[in-house]
């Protein structure tokens, strides 16, 4: 402010003349300007503020570190009250396996879809390891009965399939939150979107002493009418490296919100849903950036497994493992990766960093199996099946209980960092739940797609009479707190929307480089 009114002054008097004359011979007019910028400043002391950041490298890298020591793994007993009520079959029935050469018909008849519904709860009870978490036996069997009185009120002895389809879905939405779960085409999880502020009216933030200061107006942000505005604004960067805050919402449709400053004065913003398109699912690449390898894998490929699906994936991933271990900082980019495998992260960060890590959540399995030790003598073959991954079991009523150790916490010999977007699914997240084992760790970009509470142990079944396909798992995973949401997903340590972040993860890189 100070610049501007002497530059301002100057300009008057040069219309007049003789301004430097008077500028060189006389201080009066320019004590002048200062007394009135200072009078100035006082009046609007209550308006403006001096930007003055708290945030910058240092403080972000460290409240990284922090987030990540302040996980708390969940206990054993939180998890062992699931079990209560309901013992698991370990010999789920074999006539729901897909067969491709049985058309799915059109109608069938009332008796058949009863039958279909029937068998559908009773292979949930069985095996699905959401059962009892989602309400139990009370739950469940009042949704089937809901279903069978909704099939009688079709008032018809021929059901037609698309209709059955549909109730099932309606009924087991109503009480079901996993997105491994399948019913036809659907799945049981809510389309829950996060908003950005329109691109016409993008209001930034520098964090200061005096709170959220509007980087463009310098006006304090004393309210988001009806918002808690530390869990509105989160922290952000742009492609320079340089960081601010930005308010993103949760919700399902768009909407404005009022944002008001300490002068009075109010500023609405629209909000629009993030959306994002699938890339192309391409065998992982290796590219080395401004001397920065970045690795992109869109698939976490299975390996071991006797059918191979998508095994040239996994292996090409787990060499590059190999090939970036002298670089100080690497870039792993899931942005939109669909998952695939669990096991295949805790094998990559393995093979990057000579240790077992196994995340922050425990896990509850309905049914029985051998206990087996993680035993990663090659990264490259599963000689000992898929669940190697899992270094202790605990096994009782017919659950098994998984991860049940403490977090292996430690500072690789490279900054790590994640990028991540909208659909980062699965196995995806499962990379990034292991990543907050490593303390020089980021994960940037957006809020992953909250696929990861259920696994998908059944991917293809269809119910006997009317071939509708469905899908579910045994295993499902215990988060600490608010660290991961199914629909909501793990949350970013930097915001950046899916298409700037691999520029933004580059500029932050060459700035970790410069630090002493």
């Amino acid at each position: 402010m100070k610049k501007f009114c002497i530059i301002w002054l100057i300009g008057i008097f040069a219309a007049c003349g003789g301004v430097s004359e008077t500028y060189e011979t006389d201080d009066t007019l320019l004590e002048a300007a200062e007394i009135a910028e200072n009078e100035e400043i006082a009046e609007n002391e209550n308006f403006y503020t001096e930007i003055t950041p708290l945030t910058n490298l240092d403080t972000v890298l460290e409240r990284a570190v922090n987030r990540r020591l302040g996980i708390v793994k969940p206990d054993y007993n939180a998890i062992a009250a699931l079990t209560a009520g309901r013992t698991p079959s370990n010999q789920p029935g074999t006539g729901f396996w897909s067969d491709e050469n049985i058309p799915r018909p059109d109608t069938i008849s009332l008796e058949a879809a009863i039958s279909d519904t029937h068998d559908l709860f009773d292979f949930i009870h069985g095996v699905y390891g959401g059962y009892v978490y989602f309400g139990g036996t009370a739950v469940f069997s009042a949704a089937r009965d809901n279903v069978i009185n909704q099939l009688h009120g079709l008032d018809s002895q021929l059901i037609s399939t698309n209709a059955l389809e549909n109730i099932l879905f309606n009924n087991l939405f109503e009480i079901i939150e996993d997105g491994h779960f399948t019913i036809g085409n659907g799945r049981m999880r809510a389309n829950l979107s996060y908003f950005w502020p329109s691109w016409s009216g993008n209001p930034m933030y520098e964090l200061t002493q005096n709170g959220f200061v509007n980087i463009a107006t310098g006006l304090i942000l004393t309210e988001i009418v009806g918002h808690d505005m530390d869990e509105v604004l989160r922290l952000a960067a742009d492609e320079d490296g340089n960081f601010f805050y930005m308010p993103v919402f949760w919700g399902n449709g768009i909407t404005y919100f009022d944002f008001v400053y300490n002068d009075g004065t109010v500023e609405s913003y629209r909000f629009w849903a993030e959306s994002f398109t699938p890339r192309v699912q391409e065998l992982p690449s290796l590219e080395i950036v401004d001397g920065f390898p970045v690795i992109n894998t869109t698939i976490m490929g299975f390996d071991g497994n006797e059918y191979g699906w998508n095994k040239e994936h996994a292996i090409a991933f787990l060499e590059f493992a190999e090939e970036v271990r002298d670089y100080p900082i690497i870039i792993v980019d899931m942005r939109n990766n669909v998952g695939g495998n669990g096991l295949l992260p805790a094998r990559w960060l393995y093979a990057l960093t000579g240790e077992i890590l196994v995340g922050s959540n425990i896990g509850l399995a309905a049914f029985q199996y051998t206990p087996r030790q993680f035993q990663p003598t090659n990264i490259f073959e599963n000689p000992e099946g898929l669940f190697e991954f899992f270094r202790h079991e605990e096994s009782f009523e017919g659950y098994t209980l998984t991860n049940n150790v403490p977090r292996n916490i430690i500072r690789s010999d490279q900054t790590i960092i994640m990028l991540t977007s909208r659909g980062t699914a699965s196995a995806a997240e499962m990379f990034a739940d292991l990543l907050f084992d490593v303390e020089n760790s980021l994960i940037i970009g957006e809020p992953t797609a909250g696929v990861l509470k259920f696994d998908l142990t059944f991917p293809n079944l269809e119910l006997p009479q009317s071939r509708i396909p469905f899908g579910l798992g045994r295993h499902m995973a215990y988060f600490p707190d608010g660290l991961f949401e199914e629909g909501e997903g793990f949350l970013p340590d930097i915001w950046v929307a899916h298409d700037d972040a691999l520029d933004v993860a580059l500029a932050i890189a060459r700035k970790i480089q410069e630090l002493p």
